[in-house]
């Protein structure tokens, strides 16, 4: 008998120090640092992930790549901006937005504020349609976040969901932090030890006398981690020896009336959700079946891909002063499936005087992304006479323009260049030594004629042709003046323009390389 009060008062002592060692971070019985009990789950959650980000950070600047310094400025940077507060701030006031949109107050600012204003009202967050768009986004992802916490937290418990407090709410009440005061697990381990506790000291017992000893775990030590002095289970005499039979939380009898619903009351559980807690909670108690997988209603199917399509570059001035002559595009889209170039997107190539399309009309493009083109777009485009076995290039003229982002070029046809029988041929070089021609024979003696039968045969071009794609590169008009001299003016734009689509609806945007004088 002795024995039995000896293992029962060490078993008590134990529960004090399990008590103690997890309310203190630690788990192991000798006191070494183990796995913390976590009061706030998403507080532990974002501090584990910030120590990621800042070995990762590290990682990435003792990586001896030669951009070393800039990515770890990088990956500092965007885990910063990764919150969602940091995704809807602002950088464009509410104020600044108003004159970008009012036509009277916009031909007021400089250039350089303009632009500026451009740049910043490119960003989702810097726009109302953009902004409700983000914070859409955060919504769904809160919500989703919600539940998808919560399944897991039930699974994990085996169906007990953790008892947790307010400690921060808003203005209108809605709760911002939560701390959790008993974890599911602990609730459903002292279910389980209470459920049991009378078979396993009723079968362990030789005699009536025996039916006593240790208290299992009452609902405030689960809930403080902080172990009880006083043994309402298992009371003792006068000095201090365990005389009756331990009582359950809540209960009003002996171990036979043991009170399964009052633990749980204890709990906040409403059992059978009818709204009282009564014994009926009792009879329906069971553990939640969750089916998988999950399926979650998408409700962005009917909402139009957001696309940001930007442009960044050095100044004319800034040109003149030995900047490259380039321009950067950036894009990101939120809520598409796919997204293509809806044009070639031209740069100047490696080659002299060749223009090379960096995406090609249909190519697929990343949800975001970014490049860099070189400008001027120049190219070599020239228009060839063939008369009996003589070949002529009839006179052209080249320049750049104003801002130095195309070439332009200029042929002109007269009259006395043009004979019935001529063969004219517009040459588009590519590549090193390729070449796309266009060639037609001239029943005519008229310049413009040789304009209307070239404007035809350049319609005709398939566009999955090699030649019809290298002419797509270009713009190209055919105009004559009243005296019958014709001109073909042909130049490369830099227009950049890409489609997004979801499964029901279509977002297209476009930019253009230009700059003030």
């Amino acid at each position: 008998m002795k024995a039995r009060e000896e293992a029962a008062d060490r078993l008590k002592e134990k529960q004090k120090e399990t008590f103690q060692l997890a309310n203190e971070g630690r788990t192991r019985a000798d006191g070494t640092s183990g796995a913390s009990y976590a009061p706030d789950v998403e507080e532990l959650a974002n501090e584990r992930a910030e120590a990621a980000t800042k070995i990762a950070s590290t990682q990435v600047g003792n990586s001896g790549n030669a951009f070393a310094p800039e990515l770890k400025d990088y990956v500092t940077t965007e885990a910063s901006r990764s919150s969602d507060n940091s995704k809807l701030a602002s950088t464009l006031s509410r104020e600044q937005y108003k004159e970008l949109t009012n036509r009277d107050k916009v031909i007021e600012l400089d250039h350089d504020t303009l632009w500026s204003y451009i740049l910043k009202a490119a960003e989702p967050q810097n726009r109302p349609d953009g902004a409700m768009m983000l914070a859409r986004e955060i919504w769904v992802a809160s919500k989703n976040k919600a539940r998808n916490f919560a399944v897991a937290e039930l699974v994990a418990n085996n169906g007990f969901a953790s008892n947790r407090e307010c400690v921060e709410e808003d203005e209108d009440g809605n709760c911002l932090s939560w701390k959790v005061k008993s974890p599911g697990s602990v609730i459903g381990r002292t279910v389980e030890e209470a459920t049991l506790f009378d078979t396993q000291q009723t079968v362990a017992a030789d005699e009536s006398s025996d039916l006593s000893g240790v208290d299992e775990p009452d609902v405030s030590e689960a809930e403080t981690l902080t172990a009880s002095d006083n043994q309402t289970g298992g009371n003792t005499g006068g000095n201090g020896t365990p005389t009756g039979g331990g009582q359950a939380p809540g209960g009003t009898g002996d171990n036979d009336d043991f009170d399964l619903d009052g633990i749980l009351n204890l709990f906040d559980f409403d059992m059978d959700d009818d709204g009282v807690d009564n014994d009926n909670d009792n009879n329906n108690f069971t553990i939640p079946d969750f089916g998988f997988p999950i399926d979650w209603s998408d409700v962005l199917d009917n909402i139009a891909p957001v696309v940001t399509l930007k442009l960044t570059g050095p100044s004319l001035d800034q040109i003149y002063e030995g900047r490259s002559n380039v321009a950067n595009i950036a894009w990101r889209a939120l809520n598409a499936n796919e997204c293509t170039a809806k044009n070639n997107w031209l740069s100047s190539s490696l080659v002299p005087n060749r223009t090379e399309a960096v995406r090609e009309i249909g190519d697929d493009l990343d949800a975001s992304g970014s490049l860099t083109v070189y400008l001027p777009l120049t190219f070599d485009i020239r228009l060839e006479r063939a008369r009996g076995d003589q070949t002529a290039i009839i006179g052209y003229a080249t320049s750049t323009n104003a801002t130095l982002t195309q070439q332009v070029t200029t042929i002109t046809l007269n009259n006395s260049e043009v004979a019935s029988g001529d063969r004219f041929s517009l040459i588009a070089k590519s590549g090193l030594s390729d070449e796309a021609k266009i060639t037609i024979e001239t029943n005519v003696a008229s310049a413009s004629a040789v304009n209307d039968l070239l404007g035809a045969a350049l319609t005709q071009l398939s566009a999955n042709s090699t030649v019809g794609q290298e002419f797509a590169k270009y713009r190209i008009t055919f105009t004559a003046n009243q005296s019958g001299t014709a001109f073909i003016t042909v130049t490369a734009d830099p227009i950049y323009s890409l489609t997004c689509t979801n499964d029901s609806k279509t977002t297209s945007k476009t930019v253009t390389v230009s700059r003030g004088d």
